[in-house]
């Protein structure tokens, strides 16, 4: 299959098949001198790795129209385009030297990421404070799930911090099980007086308790 040879796909699944041993760009031909309409592809649990990372990288240039990547539960590092508004990262290993490049990317003025998911991508609170850098530089994020990582109570402060900035677009954020404490509701509570654009907050799986329910 080459996605050059077609012209009318806008959306493709490859989720769930191993492609790990194989040349993704064997499989999608010279996009780089096609009109290639796919807008949204999915490589989730492809068993892809850093090895990948060219071909993907040559794909995320060469097409002019994708908007949506999703990469989940790969093993993968950074990789970036500017057009790109929609990326999937869940449930990668990507640690903290990944995740640091990965928010010094969004930092970028040209940088035009809308959604982002790295939850579940095994950082912590320095990752954090690298991401609040990057908000504090970005206008045009406006969901964003860290959920399942450790990003803790000192973690929640930091992008606390930025949220409650009114420059500040971000409409939906995911903190599930981010081992967070009673400690973080007044940064919290913070936020949810200030923040003009909030409108989604996720805390499932925090022990929180409830006094500090009832007072957000």
């Amino acid at each position: 299959m080459e996605l050059s040879k077609n012209s009318s796909l806008s959306f493709l699944s490859l989720g769930d098949n191993n492609l790990s041993n194989v040349e993704l760009k064997r499989r999608w031909g010279p996009i780089e001198t096609s009109n290639c309409p796919l807008k949204e592809l999915s490589l989730e649990k492809c068993k892809l790795s850093v090895a990948n990372c060219q071909d993907l990288a040559l794909l995320l240039t060469s097409t002019q129209e994708m908007t949506h990547l999703y990469l989940g539960i790969n093993q993968l590092q950074d990789i970036g385009k500017k057009s790109l508004t929609h990326l999937n990262l869940w449930k990668n290993n990507l640690g903290d030297e990944g995740v640091k490049f990965l928010y010094e990317a969004l930092s970028r003025p040209d940088c035009n990421l809308q959604y982002l998911d790295s939850s579940d991508c095994s950082f912590m609170v320095e990752c954090c404070r690298e991401l609040a850098h990057s908000l504090k530089h970005n206008r045009n994020v406006k969901i964003l799930d860290v959920g399942k990582t450790d990003g803790q109570d000192d973690g929640v402060k930091e992008l606390c911090s930025v949220l409650k900035r009114p420059n500040c677009v971000l409409e939906t954020l995911g903190l599930e099980k981010c081992n967070l404490t009673p400690d973080c509701c007044q940064h919290l509570s913070s936020v949810l007086r200030s923040s003009k654009s909030l409108v989604n907050l996720n805390l499932l799986g925090n022990d929180l308790g409830l006094n500090t329910v009832n007072t957000l």
